[in-house]
């Protein structure tokens, strides 16, 4: 919780937002900005000064174009960490050790030992460690945990995400120099989810990663699959090749099936009971025909309520989850150990890639 002689438990959060790019501005400062009773942002940084200024005119913050500048600044509380992927665990160790609580955006860190070192310095500081993986609080996920919690796919073989897109990209996040790639960018949300799903440790991991269309060097199609000893098969793809729109979800079980999106899903459960018993025939069938069951078939649909499919939604549970873990003594929804576990299955990830690297495709100008 934050110290009650530093602030009052009254008074809104003080926040500070390292970088000011898509994330920290689009996300996180119109998320704070929504929440003005719970947060405020009270100092910024971003080596562009016309976006300090930008950010300066708008919440009427203190401003640095260095981010060290920004992490020993005694009015911040909590610190934003939105700078490039491979800058988060430097920035994030800088802050901690400056006293701030962090949240760090996604990915955490490029393997397990920067993870480690990460938790522990907020250990040892005392102070609160979160990463941005949002995509938890969405009603969708909810749901789809309550759905395979509750058995009646039955035992699940096989899972599918799928994110497929159309289209180049020319930006740093295409880069592997500041750890871009759609592995990084698109795959460590999807991951985590199939892994909060079901946490298993894989034997087996199959991973391939291409390029396509990008005018960058990390990949922009990934196929990832997971093999465990005891559980399903977690199956990823995530592509800028794909013309045609995939659903994001493919679940199927001994009992039944379920496919669907954020917006909205749809699960088929067999009514065994309305079926005749079977016993093994191997002689020829008279019918000369593959037997198969006229399955009765239980059809059940959810649809997001209104007003939460949308990511704005997701980012303010997410600091909502922060308030009441700083000011209620709230446990985190996100641990970071649970992160830790993605940074490892995404480290072994790019371990079994390195051994077949793509010569990729020749990219269209």
């Amino acid at each position: 919780m934050l110290n009650a002689s530093r602030q009052s438990m009254s008074a809104p959060i003080r926040v500070g937002i390292a970088g000011l790019g898509r994330s920290g501005w689009n996300i996180h400062a119109k998320a704070i900005a929504k929440m003005s009773g719970q947060f405020t942002i009270t100092a910024v940084a971003d080596p562009d000064a016309s976006r300090c200024a930008e950010a300066q005119g708008r919440f009427g913050c203190r401003t640095y174009r260095d981010v060290h500048d920004l992490f020993v600044d005694p009015v911040v509380d909590l610190m934003v960490i939105a700078s490039p992927n491979h800058l988060h665990m430097e920035h994030t160790l800088a802050a901690l050790r400056a006293g701030k609580h962090v949240l760090c955006e996604k990915p955490m860190a490029i393997d397990v030992a920067d993870a480690d070192a990460m938790i522990d310095t907020a250990d040892a500081m005392g102070r609160h460690l979160w990463v941005f993986h949002n995509r938890r609080f969405e009603p969708h996920f909810r749901k789809l945990q309550q759905i395979i919690a509750s058995g009646d796919l039955g035992d699940i073989v096989h899972v599918r995400t799928a994110v497929h897109n159309f289209t180049r990209r020319w930006d740093w996040q295409t880069l592997r120099q500041y750890g871009g790639g759609m592995l990084s960018n698109i795959g460590s949300h999807l991951l985590d989810l199939m892994l909060e799903l079901f946490p298993i440790e894989p034997v087996e991991i199959f991973t391939h990663l291409d390029r396509v269309l990008t005018l960058g060097d990390a990949e922009d199609h990934c196929v990832v699959m997971l093999k465990p000893n005891r559980g399903p098969l977690l199956h990823l793809e995530i592509s800028n090749a794909g013309a045609f729109e995939q659903d994001l979800w493919l679940i199927m079980g001994s009992q039944g099936t379920l496919r669907g999106n954020p917006n909205q899903m749809d699960w088929k459960i067999a009514d065994f009971s309305q079926l005749p018993n079977r016993e093994l025939q191997p002689q020829t069938t008279a019918q000369r025909v593959y037997p198969h069951d006229d399955v009765h078939w239980q059809l059940h649909h959810w649809t997001c309520p209104e007003g939460q499919n949308n990511s704005p939604y997701t980012h303010q549970q997410f600091y909502l989850d922060i308030f009441n873990t700083l000011k209620q003594g709230a446990q985190p929804n996100v641990s970071v150990q649970s992160v830790r576990r993605l940074v490892n299955v995404l480290a072994q990830c790019r371990a079994e890639e390195s051994q077949n690297k793509p010569t990729g495709i020749e990219v269209l100008s």
